[in-house]
């Protein structure tokens, strides 16, 4: 069964954000325009290329390592 909840994170242990969580995806991901107003790094060498429903392909910006999140008192390591 699939759900969607909004959850408040913490990013970088700076940036507050309300954040989508849906069980049905593997991948985690944010909008440039959020990366840049949290002045995020990400690493250039890196990128992934995503297909859609309709079997287009998209290139997605690139991957930022290690981005601390906290939900609560719960900190982890994702890959974005």
């Amino acid at each position: 069964m699939a759900y969607f909840r909004v959850i408040l994170v913490f990013m970088d242990g700076v940036y507050e954000k309300k954040t989508l969580l849906d069980n049905r995806f593997q991948i985690v991901f944010m909008s440039r325009d959020t990366a840049i107003a949290s002045k995020i790094t990400w690493d250039m060498s890196l990128s992934i290329q995503m297909q859609s429903a309709n079997g287009s392909l998209l290139q997605m910006c690139r991957l930022v390592k290690n981005m601390p999140f906290t939900l609560k008192e719960v900190t982890i390591l994702l890959q974005i």
